[in-house]
């Protein structure tokens, strides 16, 4: 009995670590919220309804929703372990979606600066599912493994679940694949078109895009080896982290975009291998054109 009080305190403690590193990233949602909503009211409220806009404030506001419901799973206690395993599936399921959405504003950003050619948005479609897909089976493979122990007590939380983690830590993987492919898409359209831009375009672009790319894939890579390797207390312990980062630099990605065509009035043209692109020219084919 004694054992068993030991472990569970231990296990306990875990819990508690990782909804620590879990607060923090909601934390970090609602200082991100607060630092950018005046350039939201400035630059975003005034745009004409687009695909980007409804994107943005979808992403921008559901990231909120989300960290609401998951700090109530994490403080709820007296479950069952079947009310434990179906708000876990709940909370799940409201990540993909959130990190959905927020890839929906990187692909689209992509296809603009392709100059949405019908190719690239062919390619684009087709990674978008090719990747996903696989993602999504794998996932609902993972969540029907999922067994939460019993809780320790009428006033306990649920504790970490078992499941065939190694699932999760394809997804990951696969999240990792996407990145990689979609970031040397969005170098290469770079290089090739913007690279002797004056009006600080490509800088802009350059910028957003790497530190896109070293924040979510190492955390890709941080997650995928922690569900291979991690004990299970740990499981979890970046994945939230991973969800809150995908979601505010994207949706600060399209804030960057509206800040530089607020300050770019020189009006010229870019010239890139032969075709013509100015400033107001690329935020219109963004369908959020500065007034």
């Amino acid at each position: 009995m004694e054992s068993l009080q030991l472990s569970l305190a231990e296990a306990y403690a875990k819990l508690r670590f990782v909804n620590y590193v879990n607060l923090s990233g909601h934390t970090l949602v609602v200082i991100d919220f607060l630092h950018t909503f005046p350039d939201e009211v400035r630059l975003m409220w005034p745009a004409p309804l687009s695909v980007p806009k409804v994107l943005f404030f979808f992403t921008r506001y559901y990231i909120l929703v989300h960290s609401i419901f998951t700090i109530r799973y994490e403080t709820s206690v007296g479950l069952s372990a079947e009310k434990c395993r179906n708000v876990f599936i709940l909370v799940f399921a409201s990540s993909c979606f959130a990190v959905l959405w927020s890839e929906g504003i990187l692909f689209f950003r992509v296809w603009a600066f392709g100059h949405r050619r019908r190719k690239i948005a062919m390619y684009l479609t087709m990674q978008y599912f090719t990747i996903h897909t696989p993602s999504f089976v794998f996932l609902i493979l993972f969540l029907r493994t999922v067994r939460f122990p019993a809780p320790g007590g009428p006033d306990a939380p649920c504790l970490p679940p078992s499941a065939e983690y190694r699932y999760l830590g394809i997804c990951f993987a696969l999240a990792l694949l996407s990145i990689l492919t979609i970031m040397a898409i969005m170098v290469s359209i770079a290089l090739r078109n913007y690279r002797n831009s004056e009006n600080g375009l490509f800088g802009l672009f350059y910028r957003d895009g790497i530190f896109y790319f070293l924040c979510l894939s190492g955390l890709a890579v941080a997650n995928s080896a922690v569900n291979f390797a991690a004990p299970v207390a740990y499981k979890m312990l970046l994945l939230e982290i991973q969800i809150v980062l995908h979601v505010v630099l994207s949706t600060r990605m399209i804030l960057h975009l509206r800040m530089w065509a607020s300050q770019d009035t020189s009006g010229e043209a870019m010239t890139a291998d032969g075709m013509e692109l100015t400033g107001v020219h690329y935020i219109r084919d963004i369908r959020i054109e500065h007034d």
